[in-house]
Parts: C-alpha cells; structure tokens; sequence
C-alpha cells in the first residue's frame, strides 16, 4: 500500500494498493460517508500496515501560496 505523496507544489491523500500478482496499482477509496475522518494530505511520514488497520506518523503538509501576490506594508 502507498498512502500520499507530492508533485512539484501538490500534496496527495491518496491510497493506492499494488497487487503482486498482477502487477498492478489500484486506488483504494475511504470514508467516503460523514463523518469523514480522512487523514490530511501528507508527505514525508511514516506508515505501518497491520491486521487492524494503517498507522500514519508524523508527516508535513502543504499550503500552496500564489507568488504573484504580495503584502502592502
């Protein structure tokens, strides 16, 4: 399983799982129903998988910021 990621100023909450056998990648979907209790976009964390879920630690998100715009002093 991969959980999140980032491209150029893009961070990602996805999960994807990788089937061995077929060699391919599937995106996994959750708490699709309120509440949502998604994690944050994330990036530069740790994940564990075990038979009672996914463990998320730690992470960095990202706030995009539009360089054209300025503050006036």
């Amino acid at each position: 399983m991969m959980y999140g990621g980032v491209y150029s100023d893009t961070i990602f909450n996805d999960l994807w799982y990788f089937n061995l056998f077929t060699d391919m990648w599937t995106p996994l979907v959750y708490n699709t129903k309120p509440p949502f209790v998604n994690p944050p976009p994330l990036k530069e964390f740790s994940m564990i998988i075990s038979k009672s879920g996914i463990l998320l630690y730690g992470g960095e998100t990202w706030v995009s910021t539009d360089l054209s715009v300025v503050d006036a002093d």
